[in-house]
C-alpha cells in the first residue's frame, strides 16, 4: 500500500491540476480607485478583470467620450475555454470606466500590464505608453513583455477611462502552454518605494538565483568527476544529474523574470515539467542507488509514467500547466517512504539523507498548496523549492563525509593488520623473488646449454656419391645426450658417430661436449678401437664423476662398412636383395668406464639398395598411455616394412610411429635416428 501513495497521490493532484474553471462574464459596478484601498500586502490596487469589449480597430475607440454602452464586458485575461477566446482575431480594443477618490490626485503612481502581446494604453484619451508595436498582422506587430512601470499622476478626481488597444496573434499557442493571452493590470503608488522595493527586490532575487546556481553547479561538477573516477558509484552520476537540471530549472526562473520576450514562455511550461520530472527521477535513481541492491519493479513504472506524461506536455494542448511540480510532489512522497524503509531496515546514513529528503519535500509541497491557493504567497515563494534542493545537498555532502570519514577508518584498520603481517609477507614475496630468480637463471643456462649442444651437431648432413644419410634427434628434456655427428676423409671415407651420454640435463650436455671434441680430434684415425681406448683415458682424465658414453663408430669406403659399439643398442642391416634385417649386437661397456676394455669391431659388405640404421635406446624404450614400452622387436619389424624407401622416408616413418605410439605423452629418453642407405 505505501508504494501505492505515490501514485494515488500523483493521480488526486493531477485531477485537481486539469479540472476545468468555467469564468463566466457579467456586467459589474462602477470601479473606484480610493486611497484606502493602496493599503494591503503590496500596497496596490488591482484593476478588474472584466472590461468592455470591442474586435474592431478604430482610434476612436479612444475618446473617452465613445459611446460604449453596447459593447459586451469581457474579460481581458483571454483565457482557454472563454467565449471571447474563440472569438479572438489577434486584435481588439478594452475600455474601462472608473472612478478616483480626491486624495489620490496628484501622488505618483505606476501602472504596468501584464500581456505577452502588445499594448498601447490609453488614459481619457491621451496615450501613455506603448508596449512593443501594435499590429494588424503578426508580420507588424513587435510582442514584448512590460518589466517596468509606467509613471503618472491624475490631475483630477472623478471619472477616468482607460483604454488598451490589444494585439496578440499567437493567442493559441499561448493557451495550449496554460498563460493567458491577454492582459491584467494595477497600479502601485508611492514611485519612490516601487522602485526602491522592486530594485531591492530584484537584486536579491538575481543573488539568489545566481548563488544557488553557483552551489548547485559546483556540486554537480563535484559528484560528475567522483562518477568518471569511480563509475561503480553511480549514485553520484545520478545526483550530478539532479543537480544539472536544478541548475537548469534556477535558469529557467530567472528568464521568466527578466526577459521581455513573449515567445519565451511558449517553451518555458513544457521545459519546466520536463525538468521538474527530471529532478524527481533522478532523486529516486539517487535514492534506490543508496539503499537497494537493484532497482525496485516500481521504479520502472514511474519511468514509464515520466515518458508518458513528457509526451502529454509537450503533445497535447492545455495539459502543461502543474505537470512536473505535481509529478515532484508525488516523487517526495515516493522519497520518503524510500528513506522511512531504510530507516525501519537500519540502513547507514538513512537519517542524514531522510532530513534532506524532508526539507526538499517541505518546500515543494508548501509551494503547491501556495499555487493551490491554501496558503498565502510570499515574497521567497520561488526560491522555497532551491532551499529546499539546497538541503538536501547539504545532508547529501554530510553523508558523503560520513562515508568518507568511515572508509578512512576501516581502511585504518586496515592498514594496521596490513603491517602486522607486513613482515611476514615481505619475507616470502623475498623468497618467492629469490626463486623466481633463481629459475630464471637455470631456465637461461639450460637454454644456452641446449643451444651449445645443438651447435655440436652438423647443420646438415653430408652429400657422399655412394650413399644417402639422413639423421634425427629429439631431446627429452631442455639439454639432451645423444648425439651424431659426420666426418669426410680426404680419400672418401665417411665416418659417422651415433652416441648417448649418461643422464640428462647439464652434465649429460657437457659429456656431448667432451665426445665431440674427442671426435673432432680423432674421428680421422682408421683405428676405431683405437679410437676408443684414447676416448676413454680422456675422459678418464677429466674426471666426470659417473659420466659415461655409449658410441657407435663407423667407417664406410668401397661398399665396406666397419662399426665398433660401445655400450650402444645393436646396429640393424636391410638387405636388398632378400629382404632380411640383420641385426649386429656388440656388446661393450659406455667410454669413459674402463680403460682398456676389449672393443670388437664389425666389417659388413653393402650393395646398391642396403640400408644401416642406427640408433639410441630411447625408441624401442619408448612407452604409451597404458605403461607398454615399444620394444626392439617392433622396431625391427617396422624398419624391415620401410627399409626399401628413401633415408629421409624412413626416418619420417620411424618418427611417425613413436609419436603415434606415446600418443602425445613425452618421452623419458632422448631419441636419435642415423640412416645410411646405398645408393642404387
Amino acid at each position: 500500500m505505501m508504494r501505492l501513495l505515490p501514485v494515488l497521490l500523483f493521480v488526486l493532484l493531477l485531477l485537481a491540476a486539469i479540472w476545468p474553471a468555467d469564468i463566466v462574464a457579467q456586467e459589474q459596478a462602477p470601479f473606484v480607485v480610493a486611497a484606502d484601498s493602496l493599503v494591503g500586502d503590496y500596497d496596490s490596487i488591482r484593476f478588474p478583470a472584466l472590461w468592455k469589449y470591442n474586435a474592431a480597430d478604430d482610434p476612436a475607440f479612444a475618446n473617452p467620450a465613445y459611446d460604449d454602452s453596447d459593447w459586451p464586458w469581457e474579460d481581458t485575461h483571454l483565457l482557454a475555454d472563454q467565449p471571447l477566446t474563440d472569438d479572438w482575431q489577434g486584435l481588439g480594443w478594452f475600455r474601462l470606466s472608473f472612478r478616483v477618490d480626491s486624495a489620490l490626485v496628484g501622488i505618483p503612481l505606476g501602472i504596468r500590464l501584464l500581456h505577452y502581446g502588445a499594448a498601447e494604453v490609453y488614459l481619457d484619451g491621451d496615450l501613455l505608453y506603448t508596449s512593443g508595436t501594435v499590429g494588424t498582422t503578426p508580420e507588424t506587430t513587435e510582442a514584448r513583455i512590460q518589466k517596468n512601470y509606467y509613471l503618472f499622476s491624475f490631475r483630477e478626481a472623478g471619472v477616468h477611462v482607460l483604454v488598451v488597444r490589444y494585439a496578440n496573434h499567437r493567442a493559441d499557442a499561448f493557451q495550449r502552454m496554460g498563460w493567458y493571452s491577454g492582459f491584467s493590470g494595477f497600479f502601485l503608488r508611492d514611485v519612490n518605494g516601487i522602485y526602491e522595493s522592486r530594485l531591492s527586490t530584484t537584486q536579491r532575487f538575481r543573488a539568489y538565483q545566481f548563488a544557488l546556481m553557483g552551489i548547485y553547479f559546483g556540486f554537480a561538477l563535484l559528484h560528475l568527476i567522483l562518477f568518471a573516477f569511480y563509475p561503480q558509484a553511480t549514485e553520484n552520476l545520478y545526483f550530478s544529474l539532479m543537480l544539472m537540471a536544478c541548475i537548469a530549472i534556477a535558469y529557467l526562473f530567472h528568464q521568466s523574470t527578466f526577459t521581455t520576450d513573449p515567445r519565451f514562455y511558449l517553451f518555458q511550461r513544457p521545459l519546466f515539467n520536463t525538468l521538474g520530472i527530471t529532478v524527481s527521477v533522478m532523486g529516486l535513481l539517487f535514492l534506490y542507488t543508496i539503499f537497494y541492491s537493484r532497482l525496485p519493479k516500481l521504479f520502472y513504472g514511474i519511468a514509464g509514467l515520466s515518458l508518458l506524461l513528457l509526451a502529454v506536455v509537450w503533445g497535447v494542448s492545455g495539459f502543461s500547466v502543474g505537470f512536473g511540480l505535481i509529478f515532484l510532489v508525488a516523487a517526495c512522497v515516493e522519497m520518503l517512504r524510500v528513506v522511512v524503509v531504510a530507516l525501519v531496515r537500519h540502513k547507514p546514513g538513512a537519517r542524514i539523507i531522510g532530513l534532506g529528503i524532508a526539507m526538499l519535500a517541505l518546500s515543494f509541497f508548501y509551494v503547491f498548496l501556495m499555487d493551490m491557493g491554501l496558503l498565502p504567497q510570499t515574497e521567497l515563494t520561488n526560491e522555497l523549492p532551491f532551499f529546499g534542493i539546497l538541503g538536501l545537498i547539504l545532508t547529501m555532502s554530510i553523508f558523503l563525509s560520513r562515508n568518507i570519514a568511515l572508509t578512512n577508518r576501516d581502511l585504518r584498520r586496515q592498514i594496521e593488520r596490513v603491517q602486522e603481517l607486513s613482515e611476514h609477507k615481505l619475507q616470502q614475496e623475498v623468497e618467492r623473488k629469490l626463486l623466481e630468480a633463481e629459475y630464471k637463471t637455470k631456465l637461461q643456462e639450460l637454454e644456452e646449454a641446449r643451444a651449445l649442444q645443438l651447435s655440436m651437431l652438423p647443420e646438415s648432413v653430408p652429400e657422399h656419391p655412394a650413399v644417402e644419410l639422413a639423421a634425427y634427434m629429439q631431446t627429452a628434456t631442455e639439454v639432451g645426450g645423444d648425439y651424431y655427428d659426420f666426418a669426410t676423409d680426404a680419400d672418401g671415407t665417411l665416418t659417422l658417430a651415433v652416441g648417448d651420454a649418461t643422464g640428462h640435463g647439464m652434465k649429460a650436455g657437457t659429456m656431448v661436449t667432451a665426445t665431440k671434441s674427442l671426435f673432432n680430434a680423432l674421428g680421422q684415425e682408421s683405428n676405431l678401437l683405437g679410437i676408443f681406448d684414447r676416448s676413454t683415458r680422456a675422459l678418464k682424465d677429466m674426471n666426470m664423476r659417473q659420466l659415461y658414453m655409449a658410441l657407435t663408430l663407423a667407417k664406410f669406403k668401397d661398399g665396406r662398412l666397419r662399426f665398433a659399439t660401445a655400450g650402444m643398442p645393436p646396429t640393424l642391416v636391410y638387405r636388398a636383395a632378400t629382404g632380411e634385417v640383420e641385426t649386429i649386437r656388440l656388446k661393450g661397456m659406455p667410454l669413459g668406464s674402463f680403460v682398456g676394455f676389449p672393443y670388437k669391431e664389425e666389417e659388413v659388405g653393402l650393395r646398391a639398395g642396403d640400408t644401416v640404421l642406427f640408433m639410441s635406446d630411447g625408441f624401442p624404450e619408448l612407452f604409451n598411455e597404458a605403461g607398454d614400452m615399444l620394444g626392439y622387436n617392433q622396431a625391427v619389424e617396422v624398419f624391415q616394412e620401410i627399409a626399401a624407401r628413401p633415408a629421409v622416408e624412413i626416418i619420417e616413418q620411424l618418427v611417425e610411429l613413436g609419436q603415434s605410439w606415446s600418443d602425445g605423452r613425452p618421452p623419458d629418453d632422448d631419441i636419435t635416428f642415423v640412416v645410411l642407405k646405398v645408393r642404387v
